[in-house]
C-alpha cells in the first residue's frame, strides 16, 4: 500500500506511519499494542510515500512494518505489533501512580492544530502554564484538532502515535531547555485512549556522552493507557557558539558574514553549496553573488536594521539572499514556505515588516499574489524572484547590481538580527529572536 502526503514535523511522521500500519489490520479484535518509530533521516517539505508490509500474521498477533520514502529513499520507518484482545486476569499489579493536571477546558488561538499545554517545563512554543514551577515533575496535555490526511477523521491510535513524538521533549527538557533531539520513539498501549486529549507525564531521563533516553506515561482523562520511550542525541544546533572560541583567526568576533568573507579569501575555490540541478557555489562565488544581490537590495532601500521577511524554499538562491541580507545588516525573518495568509499576515504585522521577499510562484501557489495582497494593507514592499522554472547551469535567479556601490560593513549589532516563528500550531505563530549568529 502506498499513500501520498505532505509533512512538516516528526509529529506528522509518527502519525502517518501509525495511520498506515493501522490500515493494514482489518480485524477489530486486534489491538495496537506497540508502535516503534525510527527517524534516521531528515524529511523535506515534499511528497512522500508510505509502504506497509505484514511480516507475521497469527491468530493472536499481527506484526506490520511501514517505510516512509521520499525521492525513492527511506526517511522513516515503523514496526507495529497488534495483539488479540481477551479476558483480563484477576488480581492487581502495582504501578507507579500518576496525578495529572486537569484536562484543559479551552484551546488557545482561533484554529490551533496540535494544541499543547505544558506544566513544569517548556518555552512559549510549548504553551506552559504560568502557575507551575519548573523544578519538579513535568506534564503535558495535547489535542490534535485537524485531520492528518485530507478530511479523514483521526483515529485514537493515529492521534496517540502523533502525540508520542513529544515524549523526547518532555523527558529531555532541563535547566538549559531542550538540548536533545529524538531519533526514535516507542509507544505501548494497553488500551486506546478515550476523548480528544492525550496526556504525557515524564517518568525518567538518563543521559551520558550526548546520548539520552527518556520515558513518559501516556494517559487519557480516565488515567494511564500506556507508556512511551524516546532515544535522543545531543543536538549541536542548540549550541550557543560557532566553534571552540567563537572568534576569527585574527581575533575578530566570528559572524555569519565574516565567516563567508574569510572562506572566500582563504579557500576561494572550495565548494560550499550544490543542488539537484548541477549548480554549485564555491566560497568566492557565494561571497560575490551575495555582494551583488546585497547591492541590488540596497538600491531598493534595504540597509542596517531594515526588517526583511522572506518566504523562500531551500534553494541556492535562498542561501544567497540570506548572506546578502546579513552583509547589509538587515533584520531577517525567515518564514516557513507552507504558511499562508493567516500566518504570514500575522507575522509581518507583528514585526512591522518593511520588505517581503517571496517566489512569484512555487509549487502551484501564488506567493507573489499573496504578498502583494498583504502589502496593500500593511505597507511593506514586495520583492519577488522567479523560481518556477528549473534554472540553467550557472544561473542564479536573483536581482544583481554593482557591488562596488556597497557601503562599508556595519559593526555587528547587539540587537535582534534574526527572528524565527513557529508554524502557529498552538495558536498564532510565536517568534524567537537572536542577535547576529556567532
Amino acid at each position: 500500500m502506498a499513500a501520498g502526503a505532505l509533512l512538516s514535523a516528526a509529529t506528522w511522521l509518527g502519525g502517518l506511519l501509525g495511520w498506515a500500519v493501522e490500515r493494514a489490520v482489518d480485524d477489530p479484535g486486534l489491538h495496537p499494542a506497540r508502535l516503534s518509530v525510527d527517524l534516521p533521516a531528515p524529511t523535506a517539505l515534499e511528497p512522500v510515500e508510505v509502504h506497509t508490509t505484514v511480516r507475521h500474521d497469527r491468530r493472536r498477533l499481527r506484526l506490520v512494518e511501514a517505510v516512509l520514502t521520499q525521492r525513492g529513499e527511506p526517511v522513516a520507518r515503523a514496526s507495529a505489533l497488534f495483539l488479540r484482545r481477551g479476558p483480563q486476569p484477576d488480581g492487581n499489579v502495582w504501578s507507579q501512580p500518576v496525578q495529572m493536571p486537569p484536562v484543559p477546558t479551552e484551546l488557545d488561538g482561533a484554529a490551533p492544530t496540535l494544541f499543547l499545554r505544558t506544566y513544569g517545563w517548556g518555552g512559549d512554543m510549548q504553551n506552559p502554564d504560568p502557575e507551575w514551577g519548573t523544578s519538579g515533575p513535568k506534564y503535558t496535555w495535547l489535542h490534535e484538532t485537524r485531520p492528518l490526511i485530507d478530511d479523514e477523521p483521526l483515529t485514537a491510535f493515529t492521534r496517540t502515535a502523533m502525540c508520542a513524538d513529544v515524549t523526547a521533549a518532555i523527558a529531555n527538557w532541563g535547566t538549559e531547555a531542550l538540548q536533545f533531539i529524538n531519533v526514535d520513539y516507542t509507544l505501548t498501549l494497553s488500551r486506546l485512549p478515550e476523548g480528544p486529549h492525550i496526556g504525557l507525564a515524564a517518568l525518567s531521563h538518563y543521559s551520558a556522552d550526548g546520548i539520552a533516553n527518556g520515558s513518559a506515561v501516556v494517559l487519557d482523562h480516565k488515567g494511564p493507557v500506556g507508556s512511551a520511550v524516546a532515544v535522543s542525541i545531543a543536538h549541536s544546533g542548540f549550541s550557543s557558539t560557532a566553534g571552540p572560541t567563537g572568534r576569527m583567526t585574527d581575533g575578530a568576533e566570528a559572524t555569519y558574514w565574516t565567516l563567508i568573507a574569510e572562506a572566500a579569501q582563504r579557500q576561494p575555490n572550495r565548494s560550499l553549496l550544490a543542488d539537484d540541478y548541477g549548480r554549485s557555489l564555491s566560497a568566492r562565488q557565494l561571497h560575490d553573488a551575495a555582494c551583488a544581490t546585497a547591492a541590488a537590495f540596497a538600491q531598493r532601500g534595504i540597509g542596517a536594521g531594515t526588517v526583511v521577511s522572506w518566504q523562500l524554499p531551500t534553494t541556492l538562491e535562498t542561501a544567497v539572499v540570506m548572506a546578502a541580507l546579513t552583509r547589509l545588516g538587515a533584520v531577517q525573518n525567515p518564514i516557513i514556505p507552507i504558511l499562508r495568509e493567516r500566518e504570514v499576515g500575522f507575522i509581518t504585522g507583528q514585526l512591522a515588516t518593511e520588505f517581503l521577499v517571496v517566489p512569484e510562484l512555487w509549487r502551484g501557489f501564488e506567493h507573489g499574489e499573496l504578498a502583494r495582497s498583504l502589502a496593500s494593507d500593511r505597507g511593506f514592499e514586495v520583492i519577488t524572484v522567479d523560481l518556477a522554472a528549473p534554472p540553467r547551469a550557472g544561473e542564479l535567479r536573483l536581482p544583481r547590481a554593482n557591488a562596488d556601490a556597497l557601503t562599508a560593513l556595519a559593526a555587528p549589532s547587539a540587537n535582534a538580527q534574526w527572528i524565527y516563528y513557529s508554524s502557529g500550531t498552538t495558536a498564532a505563530p510565536k517568534g524567537s529572536v537572536t542577535p547576529t549568529p556567532r
